[in-house]
């Protein structure tokens, strides 16, 4: 009950936050490519994680209506054919070859940059909760240009300690994948909505 709720109070607080977000007329929004999720090199991802993230983004963005997407089974394919679509890395370079092969105005470029596990320490949790915390970095890259657009981070916790702190998600559970989990998924949801509320308008 105390993990649905902490929750509901952090996508109520994400709704309020980017609710203050002025609407983009239709002509001026970017078409957006959402590629695949990236890891830093040291980071090893469970299956469905990079997904999940990459669809919360996508959601959030989509809710907002400050953007076009693209369809992401066109880019995929197109991601699949040049043998990009594993590790979602995208060098500064390429951004400006890759709008052109997508026809894309801008790319979402999103990397995982840290997963640690660790003991909250008892200022936080009495019983020295088991924890994981996500970080992840989200940018939006202008194809023509190579200029960023915009850029968040989010960083989040997954705990074993069912009461709501500020950045951390409380789920009961003792298992590492599950508190991993509970940390991507709301990492994904805030970047989603953080970066809907920072896509500029095209000039």
């Amino acid at each position: 009950m105390k993990f649905r709720l902490a929750i509901i109070i952090f996508l109520i607080n994400l709704t309020v936050f980017c609710s203050s977000a002025p609407p983009i007329p239709q002509e001026k929004k970017y078409l957006i490519a959402v590629m695949p999720v990236s890891l830093e090199k040291e980071i090893k991802a469970e299956p469905g994680e990079l997904a999940t993230v990459r669809d919360a983004i996508t959601l959030g963005i989509l809710q907002s209506g400050r953007a076009r997407l693209m369809e992401r089974s066109q880019i995929d394919s197109l991601l699949k054919e040049r043998e990009l679509e594993q590790s979602g890395v995208i060098a500064p370079a390429a951004a400006k070859e890759l709008g052109a092969l997508l026809g894309a105005e801008a790319l979402l470029i999103t990397t995982i940059t840290s997963v640690k596990t660790f003991k909250l320490d008892d200022s936080l949790a009495p019983h020295n909760s088991l924890a994981v915390t996500v970080t992840a970095s989200c940018r939006i890259v202008n194809t023509s240009t190579g200029e960023i657009l915009a850029a968040v981070q989010s960083e989040k916790t997954g705990s074993q300690n069912k009461d709501f702190m500020q950045g951390v998600i409380g789920t009961g559970s003792t298992d590492t994948i599950a508190l991993r989990a509970a940390a991507i998924s709301a990492v994904g949801t805030e970047l989603g909505w953080y970066m809907a509320s920072e896509i500029p308008a095209k000039p």
